[in-house]
């Protein structure tokens, strides 16, 4: 698998970004119709909703329909308006150094613009991955705003707005973690997302972003694909969220490390995955840095740096392999999950029910825990500002051992006691 990376500065809506949107319309088209027209709402509950919303940007989003064409399903699209459910798996992490610095991993190839897209619209100067051509994977504005989300786990659908729009907002109109968080807990998210703000004096919150219940705002350091708790067990094993976590939880805890050091954990495994063929490789790492009012792309062996103020057009040509995956623990249900998110698409349907063939992948499910152990008892606790993690474990029954050691070398599960993360 190959992608071409490419970093484009246009301070107002213009020509390169009409040309940029005419040449991937026929993809967005394709994915955004996929269910039908009648199945996405129309331009009027879109443009109802941003003005309701997000009044701020409304005209902006006008001025952006007429650059792509100024039809209908161009608006309806660009509105992010419940668009079509899409599931990712991320994960990201606060520095505990002095600097403030985020670092997040992307792993989601599907509907992937690969473009770093340098913006001056409304007056505020933006940089970040481009989703949707005004949407954004993640980004930093020239206020030294960064932000970055992360899927949820959650099966939950509701009506809202897709969160790479909630991202381009927040960075449009906020200037410090603390605006970022009143911002995200009030607009709507179609999905559950895990949305993390970081500030040039190094303030965070990550905010628990869900359609059916109030947002909860929380100064976590890490964030992976859950919430307070696994909600969704089979992508949670098929992710590996909670092995993530926990990875950097310990190396946030009881490693204090360089910032280089802690960059180059997420360039190796767990963190980093080369699962491509099942749709859960690592496209790219991303480092942000506040105060610089800068960001990194880095991939083994090489890092593409990005400055808001000193932004230069260039491309980046980046190979992936598609190696098997014959080594890894969770390898007899990868297949099997990633074509229930293939055939569900990820839709509406497809999220609310398995398909017909659901108890083979429970079957799966239920042989890889039997090796692996059943999932952590995770509740709520009272929180402090030295606690990084309320998980508490009875018992840690996920064995922990090297994710690319062979089943037959498994251990038994560990004796019960407390996760101390403090």
């Amino acid at each position: 698998m190959r992608l071409c990376f490419r970093a484009v500065s246009e301070d107002q809506p213009g020509p390169k970004w009409s040309g940029l949107f005419a040449g991937f319309w026929p993809g967005y088209r394709r994915w955004w119709s996929r269910e039908g027209l009648e199945a996405r709402p129309s331009y009027r509950d879109g443009l109802r909703a941003i003005r309701e919303h997000m009044p701020e940007i409304a005209p902006l989003y006008q001025t952006l329909c007429e650059r792509a064409g100024g039809g209908d399903r161009q608006a309806r699209f660009l509105s992010f308006y419940c668009p079509r459910p899409y599931l990712a798996a991320c994960s990201q992490a606060i520095w505990p150094g002095a600097e403030p610095v985020m670092v997040r991993n992307d792993y989601s190839p599907d509907a992937f613009d690969a473009l770093v897209l340098c913006t001056e619209w409304q007056g505020r100067a933006v940089m970040g991955a481009s989703d949707g051509l005004w949407g954004l994977v993640d980004g930093i504005n020239d206020a030294g705003l960064a932000l970055s989300p992360t899927f949820g786990g959650r099966r939950v659908v509701g009506d809202g707005f897709g969160v790479p729009l909630i991202l381009r907002y927040v960075l449009q109109t906020c200037e410090t973690a603390g605006e970022a968080a009143r911002a995200l807990a009030r607009i709507p998210c179609q999905m559950s997302y895990n949305v993390t703000a970081i500030d040039a004096k190094r303030q965070f919150v990550t905010a628990y972003l869900a359609p059916d219940r109030p947002a909860l705002i929380t100064h976590a350091a890490v964030a992976t694909n859950h919430q307070e708790r696994v909600e969704w067990a089979s992508h949670a094993r098929f992710a590996a969220t909670v092995e993530r976590e926990r990875h950097l939880l310990r190396r946030l805890t009881l490693h204090r490390e360089p910032k280089a050091r802690f960059i180059a954990a997420f360039l190796k495994p767990p963190l980093y995955s080369t699962a491509f063929a099942a749709g859960f490789g690592t496209l790219y790492t991303a480092v942000y840095q506040p105060r610089a009012r800068a960001m990194s792309l880095c991939w083994p062996g090489t890092t593409w740096r990005l400055r808001l103020d000193a932004f230069v057009e260039d491309t980046r040509q980046v190979r992936y392999p598609l190696v098997a995956q014959g080594n890894s623990i969770h390898d007899p249900m990868i297949s099997l999950i990633a074509a229930h998110f293939r055939s569900a698409n990820a839709s509406r349907a497809g999220l609310g029910c398995w398909p017909v063939w659901r108890m083979m992948v429970r079957a799966v499910l239920r042989s890889s825990a039997r090796i692996c152990g059943a999932e952590p008892l995770r509740t709520r606790q009272a929180s402090s500002p030295k606690v990084t993690s309320r998980t508490w474990c009875r018992r840690f029954s996920i064995c922990q051992w090297s994710r690319a050691s062979c089943k037959s070398v498994a251990g038994s599960s560990l004796p019960s006691g407390r996760l101390v993360i403090a």
